[in-house]
């Protein structure tokens, strides 16, 4: 009866949806041919909307079509931009078609629409005379096109994006009366950030929001209510879910449902099993809703949010809906807009979010981005090199505010090529990390070239566990006293970080709560690896000194809780390829390397393995690689990271690495020697402690798990990071105890229960009832675990990156 499924309600006949007043006015701007851009926060009912807009035109005679831009698009990275933007046109045509196809009165008796194979020169031209000639001719009938998750949009590359978005811009600026094809969009990005993909779309669109619902609005759901309630009246029912939500699409659906599990009780007893419910599945542990929540407020689209929402825990704001500010918190779902015209408000979204996000969670999002833990000084960068960032990135400018200032003295990653330095912004305190690359020309370039291409990449997935990056290019200053001209490139990342091999607390406290803390973080880095090896990528690298710990504000109860980051994973192409290269002409390299010698300690530096602990992590085909180990298979796969990550939970579930058994595996003091074999019975004691774990305090099939992931000798009979993700979040079901009713389940898609479509890729471990956000990539089952996928939003510093990669 409420399917709680982001901010939608359902079509069904037993089912309700709640009719704003964004519905009438966007169905009226439709109606006349003026294209729309509904922005919303997350959960907020977007798409929803969109589905019974549909409806109402469809009744009307207008042929409808709808897209879900979140699975509509696959880049192979080893193409040039041209084919990228040629390919990515076809995708949109290819996927408008189908749609088109599955609707009759749109295209009867139409044939197929061709796309030529080879790369296109100007496939936005193409892409229109497809559409407008052969796909939906110009005629009688008027056609309204829904882009739904449009913030995928912003995660395109530069030149498939302009193709794309420049397609979109032609069709909007066509006369009605020559082609009657209305545009609509939807997503949660600032109407303003559009101005970034063409100068002409906000123009051309009616930007409208979408506001939370109304007391008045929910009275949609009396009849649900009716039946079930006669010590309290159904009014009361509404009025006690609503004190608590003020109109969250998604957590009115939650309180409402729960009203209902609840039963038949007076107004007192239902509002404080209600205040009880939401205590303990909400604000006491981790759920979707709030956690992301906080992620977006960080993000930089709507961090400058941040610094208003301080003055408004203190006091609503008078509403203006042009503020960026405003938009920004807006959302970000911290705040909403209440009220009309010049009684307009800015307010804080609900009591549950202001129980959550109160003072004290504000200023540990300070004390968070203040002051970033120490860097050990290991492989301190020259004092030039220092010079040169405090020249280039922590001086102002025309008497304008330095943007960062210098947190520490940096660490060589690999010697006169590539060095990492902790930043941080002078007002705000927020930490960043520099990657910095010199001579470009020769490895240092190619190195920055494949770490931007990568970390480009992986930032659009907009996922908890994954970099994202701030700001890059290259340029030109000066090199300390004799004023040499250099030139460098660089890269600046999001947070700053402390590695999980220098966090031994944070390993101590996963152990000490294996089910609600390891087994959640070991969701989300399956998670991770998962949104990688769907695209093809390897990390090759994993171990704990390339995962970052950044602490989050403390829940409730006190205890420091944390969230754990891959990182380096965008080294691994470089540094196979090095390493091979190494392996094949290791006494002569390339000529224009000159007398760069690559030897053992710059690979290892570059793979930031500083420990045994961290090598004995990699996997036994990276280390026969790493050490030139004969008649041994050195091919790496997606179950090499499989492997590594088993390696890595291990501490978290059963114990620490065994020294002893360790030293064997690296019997030198500088670690340049390896023996597999005793590898091999690491590993394989390291199973037989799994197994040896008493029935009662470890799952069985998590058991199973761990050790088919430990598989030393035969890679391909490791699971896939696919059925990983899978077995982590069966293996909570028999966890679960009579005393903890939070079972946890993996969600699913939010519109699996609202059309045909089928999801086999498992989402984030989540609690029951919790949702995934838009921006979570869904794909069949067949394509599964990796097929490519671009999704979720992007940001305006891959403008500069990718300019500059070109």
């Amino acid at each position: 009866m409420f399917p709680i499924r982001g901010g939608a309600i359902g079509t069904g006949p037993d089912q309700f949806y709640v009719e704003r007043d964004a519905d009438k006015r966007v169905f009226g701007f439709l109606s006349q041919g003026r294209h729309c851009y509904l922005f919303a926060p997350k959960q907020s009912g977007k798409s929803s909307l969109a589905f019974h807009l549909q409806q109402r035109f469809r009744e009307q005679g207008t042929c409808c079509i709808y897209l879900d831009l979140s699975t509509a698009f696959n880049i192979e990275d080893e193409q040039d931009e041209k084919q990228k933007a040629s390919d990515i046109c076809r995708q949109f045509l290819e996927e408008l078609e189908s749609e088109f196809s599955e609707v009759e009165e749109c295209r009867e008796g139409e044939t197929d629409v061709l796309w030529p194979e080879e790369a296109v020169a100007d496939p936005a031209n193409l892409l229109i005379r497809l559409i407008t000639k052969q796909l939906a001719p110009p005629g009688a009938r008027r056609y309204v096109l829904f882009l739904d998750e449009s913030d995928t949009i912003d995660a395109l590359p530069p030149k498939p994006r302009e193709g794309l978005v420049s397609t979109l811009v032609e069709l909007m600026a066509t006369p009605g009366e020559r082609y009657p094809v209305t545009l609509c969009l939807l997503g949660s990005l600032p109407p303003a950030s559009l101005r970034d993909w063409n100068d002409r779309l906000p123009k051309l669109l009616e930007c409208k929001q979408i506001n939370d619902f109304t007391r008045e609005q929910i009275q949609v759901f009396l009849p649900a209510i009716e039946p079930v309630f006669t010590k309290c009246a159904p009014d009361d029912v509404l009025d006690a879910c609503f004190e608590q939500t003020e109109g969250h699409p998604y957590l009115t659906q939650l309180l409402l449902h729960q009203a209902i599990t609840i039963g038949d009780k007076d107004r007192k007893r239902l509002s404080r099993d209600l205040k009880k419910f939401v205590d303990a599945n909400l604000i006491s542990k981790p759920h979707f809703t709030l956690d992301s929540t906080e992620q977006r407020i960080q993000l930089p689209e709507f961090r400058d949010g941040l610094f208003l929402y301080k003055d408004l825990l203190e006091a609503d704001i008078p509403g203006n809906e042009q503020d960026p500010q405003q938009i920004a918190l807006y959302l970000s779902g911290l705040a909403a807009f209440r009220g009309f015209g010049e009684d307009q408000q800015l307010c804080p979204r609900n009591p549950i979010f202001s129980d959550y996000f109160d003072e004290d969670w504000l200023e540990n999002i300070h004390k968070k981005t203040s002051a970033p833990p120490p860097v050990p000084n290991a492989h301190q960068a020259e004092p030039a090199i220092i010079a040169l960032v405090d020249h280039t990135f922590c001086q102002g400018l025309d008497g304008k505010p330095a943007p960062y200032e210098r947190k520490d003295n940096g660490r060589v990653l690999l010697e006169g090529n590539f060095y990492e330095f902790r930043l941080a912004n002078p007002r705000t305190k927020r930490p960043f990390t520099l990657q910095l690359f010199r001579e470009i020309r020769k490895t240092g370039g190619e190195l920055w070239r494949n770490v931007a291409r990568a970390l480009v990449r992986v930032s659009g997935y907009r996922h908890a566990s994954l970099p994202v990056i701030e700001d890059g290019g290259y340029r030109t200053s000066g090199n300390g006293a004799d004023e040499k001209q250099e030139e460098f490139a660089y890269i600046i990342i999001q947070e700053g970080h402390v590695t999980l091999a220098e966090s031994s607390d944070v390993i101590a406290a996963f152990r000490e709560d294996k089910r609600h803390r390891a087994l959640v973080q070991f969701s989300r880095l399956a998670d991770a690896l998962l949104k990688l090896h769907e695209n093809r990528l390897i990390h090759r690298n994993l171990h704990p000194g390339a995962i970052d710990v950044v602490e989050i504000p403390e829940p409730k109860e006190g205890k420091a809780d944390w969230n754990l980051k891959l990182t380096h994973f965008e080294m691994s192409d470089l540094v196979e390829n090095r390493i091979r290269e190494l392996d094949s002409r290791r006494k002569s390299l390339d000529a224009e390397l000159g007398d760069e010698q690559l030897s053992f300690e710059k690979i290892q530096q570059l793979c930031a393995a500083r420990s045994k602990e961290d090598l004995a992590c990699l996997s036994p085909e990276r280390l026969a690689l790493l050490f030139r180990s004969r008649g041994v298979e050195t091919l790496e796969s997606l179950y090499s990271d499989v492997f590594s990550l088993g390696m890595v939970v291990y501490s978290w579930f059963i114990d620490d690495l065994p020294q002893e058994q360790l030293r064997k595996v690296f019997p030198g003091d500088n670690k340049k020697e390896y023996d597999r074999s005793a590898h091999k019975e690491l590993v394989r004691s390291m199973s037989a402690a799994i197994k040896d774990v008493p029935a009662g305090e470890m799952p069985k099939k998590l058991k199973t798990l761990l050790t088919e992931m430990l598989d030393f000798d035969s890679p391909r009979n490791r699971p896939t990071i696919f059925q990983v993700v899978s077995e982590i979040a069966r293996s909570l079901d028999d966890w679960s105890t009579e005393a903890e009713a939070d079972r946890f389940i993996v969600a699913q898609g939010k519109r699996a229960f609202g059309q045909e479509r089928a999801f086999g890729r498992p989402l984030p471990l989540l609690a029951a009832g919790e949702q995934t956000g838009a921006g979570t990539s869904r794909h069949s089952s067949q394509c599964c675990p990796y097929r490519r996928c671009l999704s979720g939003p992007g940001g305006r510093y891959r403008h500069r990156l990718h300019g500059a990669l070109q």
